[in-house]
């Protein structure tokens, strides 16, 4: 598809584990929410790494097969325990993996003591210890152990994946160590820039610069500390007292670590007008005092992390220089990752193309945006590339900025004497071979999402990752000024979609009112009756959603209830047991195929991923049945093939058109589930619905083949495109070409 440029990444991650190991699913699930920044909810991009599981066997290698290469390098994160010990097909498997995956990082970790007995593998590689592997009894006490667990595991591995990507070697050949730029003022930081300087050994492999032990006296110290604090250290932690921001070099180090500077690109991008700049990775430490002080602008994006009031236990001061310790690494990592990253991207010939065809200056970046350092990107930008006219298309780590942010940062750029014409768009984004803001749309986009581990984990995926696509694709489309609808609860235990959508519509819905203009409207009522958020919910699952929340997402969300058709609400039962009483499951069922039918019929498209193959709830599997009702409404599905459960299996089917029907989409298979048999009263209407089913997706996939006339907006090699399985970067960019082309 010439819409979308594909990039090799510079890292892509599998956590391998045994299916049956819940702990180890748990601990692969934390370590997918530290990689993906979902423990960070300030983070304006969530511009994470990509992960992937894999806890299946074909034969004796790992199903499905890793993409060795799908990027630079590979770290593979094998998580030992008893299960897979005792397995002898996972140590066969285990085996041929150390051979297949040599050059790569590997990165065992003991989860239980079983591990010292796989001699090819300890023999091997130096693992990863997480401590004490016998679990407590009581929850609490369980919970702090998987969490402690968690810190260690994802300590190690941060730190060996910024060592690799350095690739800062030793004589031997190993990557060297990490250092970490102390900056403190000395009136009132070095009681806390000591405590992490003294703990860094016992918390990670990594080496403090302070001054202290760094300026051998008698020498000069104005230039070691530049370069320390500029890029010879691997990241710059700042100690933020009261006394810090009076302290001219506790400002120039600041300064000199936030201030831009240029990467190194092929001669041949230059040429083409693109240009990648960075800056040093920052946390910083704030412990405010009793005086007055004035806040840094160069630290408006750096990640803060608050210090222990006096009189903490020794315990509690550990544990947060341990806190401090694993953000330094994650900002360090995602800093390594996104220069990689923009060489990579600056190197691509067909991106570079795109860019000279478009007449614009490419501007990488390698951290999240904010007005400081990007005042100082622009003016050397502009030095580069003077004419005002020609546009910088600026790209920045990540999935896209929230709407104020991004409103601010153009706002800021565009008062700037000299700037011309500039456009910030993020990495993502750039993929996509179009560049220009998209015109406002009208379409309203119905999303269907979500499964469980059995559906999602045979093909390398869990729940996490159809949630992490699905408010990344709803990010993209409230941008565009889509109205997005979705059939679900906000408190549903099986899924918390619902929810996300919400929260993403409140930070990227489209403004679509310039911030400048004077004669803006005043707001009015009338304004809070179209939001960009539907959601559509089922009896009785409507009747948990309170006054309260209809009241506080006014003008976010817009609630639907849907009753089963024909009946009056009023001759619905108060108490509802739909585990024992049939009558109440099949109002249940009636309403929640309502629901997708009144739906589809709303929307202009809709676009489908993962959902569940088993224990599904309803007359048909959820995803199914909304791919049918789409249809039967006239209207195009778009299916996205790549991310397992439900939507994977009719990806499978309709992109070949001698593949056989599912089996999973048979009634035989449904009736495998009790509660689907408890709720049947008519087995020939019941019979019925999976023949329409069958008839409505093979009907859809003879069009799609050109067998029968083709009758979308959308053209059928797009369409196709999104069958197949993909990185999801890509397949946003498509889904976003498909929408381009609707318009």
């Amino acid at each position: 598809m010439s819409a979308v440029v594909s990039i090799t990444l510079p890292l892509s991650i599998y956590v391998v584990f045994h299916p049956e190991a819940d702990d180890c699913r748990d601990l692969a699930g934390r370590l997918f929410d530290w990689f993906r920044l979902e423990e960070h909810a300030g983070d304006s991009c969530e511009a994470g790494l990509p992960i992937w599981f894999r806890s299946r066997l074909d034969g004796e290698r790992l199903s499905p097969p890793l993409d060795w290469g799908g990027a630079e390098r590979n770290a593979v994160i094998i998580l030992v325990d008893d299960h897979m010990v005792a397995d002898p097909r996972w140590r066969s498997a285990l085996e041929v993996l150390l051979h297949e995956s040599e050059g790569q990082l590997r990165l065992p970790v003991a989860v239980d003591d079983s591990f010292y007995r796989l001699g090819f593998l300890y023999g091997a590689l130096n693992p990863i210890r997480i401590g004490d592997p016998r679990a407590p009894d009581e929850p609490q006490a369980r919970e702090r152990w998987q969490q402690q667990r968690a810190q260690l595991a994802r300590r190690a591995v941060t730190e060996a994946i910024i060592r690799e990507l350095r690739d800062h070697r030793r004589e031997d050949g190993r990557p060297d160590n990490l250092q970490i730029f102390l900056s403190h003022a000395k009136a009132d930081g070095t009681d806390i820039a000591e405590a992490i300087r003294d703990s860094l050994a016992g918390l990670s492999q990594m080496q403090a610069w302070y001054d202290a032990n760094e300026l051998p006296p008698g020498y000069g110290w104005d230039t070691p500390m530049k370069q320390a604090a500029e890029q010879n250290t691997a990241v710059l932690l700042s100690v933020v007292t009261d006394v810090y921001p009076t302290r001219h070099w506790c400002r120039q180090e600041v300064k000199l670590a936030r201030t831009p500077r240029a990467l190194v690109l092929e001669a041949e991008a230059e040429a083409a007008g693109v240009c990648a700049w960075t800056v040093q990775p920052m946390v910083a430490i704030h412990r405010p005092g009793a005086r007055w002080s004035r806040a840094m602008a160069q630290l408006a994006q750096v990640p803060h992390v608050a210090w222990i009031e006096e009189g903490a236990e020794h315990q509690q001061r550990r544990e947060r220089v341990a806190d401090i310790v694993d953000r330094v690494l994650l900002e360090t990592l995602m800093v390594a990752f996104y220069r990689r990253f923009a060489q990579l991207l600056a190197a691509d010939v067909e991106l570079r193309r795109s860019i000279e065809e478009q007449g614009v200056r490419l501007v990488l970046m390698t951290w999240v945006p904010e007005p400081w350092s990007m005042v100082h990107l622009i003016s050397e930008a502009r030095r580069h590339h003077p004419d005002p006219e020609q546009t910088l298309l600026i790209a920045h780590p990540g999935h896209g900025l929230r709407t104020a942010e991004h409103n601010e940062l153009l706002e800021l750029l565009r008062a700037m004497p000299g700037v011309g014409k500039v456009q910030l768009i993020s990495q993502e984004q750039l993929r996509s071979r179009t560049w220009s803001p998209s015109e406002r749309s009208e379409l309203t986009i119905a999303l269907s999402g979500g499964g469980k581990e059995a559906d999602l984990e045979p093909d390398g995926a869990s729940p996490r990752h159809i949630d992490d696509l699905f408010n990344r694709l709803a990010r993209r489309l409230l941008q565009r000024g889509c109205v997005l609808l979705y059939g679900g609860n906000l408190d549903d235990n099986d899924s918390n979609l619902a929810q996300a959508l919400v929260e993403t519509a409140r930070g990227w819905a489209k403004n679509w009112e310039s911030d400048q203009a004077k004669d803006k409207p005043k707001p009015t009522a009338a304004d809070l009756e179209s939001p960009p958020f539907v959601s559509y919910s089922a009896w009785p699952r409507y009747r948990i959603i309170t006054l309260r929340q209809r009241a506080e997402l006014t003008g976010i969300c817009d609630f639907v209830e849907v009753d089963p058709p024909g009946i009056a609400r009023s001759a619905l039962p108060q108490e509802v047991d739909s585990a024992n009483d049939p009558s109440h499951a099949r109002m249940a069922c009636d309403s929640l195929s309502e629901m997708r039918r009144l739906v589809s019929e709303r929307a202009d498209l809709r676009v489908v991923l993962g959902g569940k193959i088993r224990g599904w709830n309803g007359w048909l599997p959820g995803i199914a049945e909304e791919v049918m009702c789409t249809l039967q409404a006239g209207n195009l599905p778009l299916v996205l093939g790549g991310f397992s459960g439900c939507a994977a299996i009719i990806a499978r089917y309709l992109k070949d058109p001698k593949a056989p029907w599912p089996v999973e989409f048979s009634f035989e298979t449904a009736c495998e589930d009790p509660r689907f048999v408890a709720r049947i009263d008519d087995e020939a209407v019941a019979r019925g619905r999976f023949v329409t089913l069958r008839d409505t997706l093979e009907g859809f996939r003879k069009q799609l083949h050109g067998e029968t006339p083709w009758v979308h907006r959308i053209g059928t090699e797009q369409v196709l495109a999104l069958l197949e399985p993909r990185g999801a970067a890509t397949t946003l960019n498509l889904v976003q070409a498909a929408l381009d082309e609707m318009q």
